[in-house]
């Protein structure tokens, strides 16, 4: 049974100080968590706030201080949270929260896993929960010192304190947290160094690395990772993660199979809603979701609801229903209808959730959605390519007839100019044109037709003959 007038903010945090309570402390788990627990108690969440990396007991974090502005603003007026834990660890504040903010507010608050809930009055775990708030404020400064200590443990031993080596460098694969030079990229940064010391400006090095077609510090990284593509295939399809995979990868996959489960969960509940035979492709979404976040910072902390619907679009249909008296009336209701393109599906991601699509993000998520479905490579797109819609190869004699006739001056033959000029700056490649902005001369003069509905050889040689 629905709970009426109950606007529901979702709460989640997790700082690098909770690194020890597992899989289930997580963004996406705890999110999750929450939405079952709305689900078996009949509310909705109406908002999601997220502080991944944040403290506890520090209370000036962005997501909780855009919380309390949806509750001044009345748009919220349920708080919930996985734990006590998750709302903060620093018991004179997080008391005053519980004990005099939200009553003050009107703001019902719970919290799942210590049963906490303010609307409950004989709850008697509400008695301890002073108690709880003491504890976590301790366990906050003890695991604080402890990590402070370790930290400048290792640092004064000349050991790593962060995940990936830094350029020109790799990990010691017989001494654990030592770094060694790699050989393969530190003669690139050795030049580099050589260049700048020389006083030669940024720009012309820039020049030198794109023509000797050195690759960037994340495409060094990107081409390494496919010796784990059978990790990439875990993360798809399930398994057990080899032993020999780095600490820092399996954290990777881990936060992708939280992550995928969720996103599961929401496709089904979309599709459930479709009409017409649409449904949404998991795999497209997920990929798409593995391009852009595999190995990211804070990659937990991605709401997928909104991602999931940045491929999506809603429309309102009616409905005739019978009311209980027999009368009938019509009736609104929204349905979500899948967007096939996926460049309308990019600019929602840039959109929605402030991630700009990449060349490289694109090429990557078309890669992989082969890989995963259909386990083999993506094609190239070339003259003997299926699937150009439409275009011709043979012009008829109508078509002729229009490339004659009708780029005259200041009307057609204008316009095409003015498009061919709008992509000035996309990447050039014969292998991959077509994909994302990727484009070649033929593939351009082919494009810029194609707008005017006029079918073009896809050659050099087929379009000057």
């Amino acid at each position: 049974m629905k709970q009426q007038n109950l606007q529901v903010g979702a709460y989640t945090r997790l700082s690098r100080d909770d690194d020890n309570i597992g899989e289930s402390g997580s963004i996406v788990m705890q999110k999750e968590i929450i939405r079952q627990y709305c689900e078996r108690n009949g509310m909705a969440v109406k908002t999601y706030y997220q502080d991944d990396g944040f403290t506890g007991t520090n209370y000036n974090r962005p997501d909780f201080q855009r919380m309390t502005e949806g509750i001044e603003s009345g748009e919220i007026n349920c708080v919930i949270t996985k734990d006590l834990s998750r709302l903060g660890r620093d018991y004179i504040m997080t008391g005053y929260y519980t004990e005099i903010y939200f009553p003050e507010h009107s703001v019902r608050y719970i919290a799942i896993g210590d049963n906490y809930d303010t609307q409950d009055k004989n709850n008697s775990n509400n008695d301890f929960a002073p108690f709880k708030f003491i504890v976590n404020d301790l366990y906050a400064k003890d695991i604080s010192k402890k990590i402070r200590a370790s930290k400048n443990a290792k640092f004064l031993n000349g050991e790593q304190l962060v995940s990936h080596p830094p350029y020109g460098y790799k990990k010691d694969p017989n001494l654990k947290n030592h770094y060694i030079i790699d050989e393969e990229t530190a003669p690139v940064v050795r030049k580099i160094f050589e260049m700048y010391a020389n006083g030669v400006g940024r720009n012309t090095i820039v020049k030198y690395l794109r023509d000797n077609k050195i690759l960037m510090p994340a495409a060094v990284l990107h081409v390494r990772g496919i010796r784990y593509s059978k990790q990439m295939e875990i993360c798809f399809h399930g398994g057990e993660i080899a032993e020999d995979v780095p600490e820092d990868y399996r954290e990777h996959i881990q936060v992708m199979r939280d992550s995928f489960a969720v996103i599961d969960g929401i496709v089904n509940e979309l599709n459930a809603k479709m009409e017409n035979g649409d449904s949404l492709d998991p795999i497209q979404i997920k990929v798409v979701f593995y391009s852009l976040f595999f190995g990211a910072d804070q990659s937990s902390a991605v709401d997928c609801r909104k991602f999931a619907d940045c491929f999506v679009t809603y429309e309102e249909h009616t409905r005739i229903v019978t009311m209980e008296d027999g009368k009938t009336k019509e009736e609104t209701y929204t349905v979500p209808v899948p967007i096939k393109d996926l460049s309308v599906v990019y600019q929602n991601i840039n959109t929605a959730m402030g991630k700009a699509v990449t060349y490289e993000n694109m090429a990557n998520a078309t890669e992989i959605y082969y890989r995963i479905a259909y386990g083999t490579a993506a094609p190239l797109e070339d003259d003997s390519t299926t699937g150009w819609e439409g275009w011709k190869y043979q012009l008829s004699e109508e078509e002729l007839e229009n490339l004659y006739h009708d780029l005259q001056a200041g009307e057609n033959g204008s316009e095409i100019v003015k498009l061919a000029m709008s992509r000035l700056g996309d990447p050039y490649s014969q292998e991959k044109r077509g994909q994302g902005s990727y484009t070649d001369c033929s593939y351009l003069t082919m494009w810029c037709y194609k707008q005017f509905g006029i079918s073009f050889p896809g050659t050099a040689a087929e379009q000057g003959r």
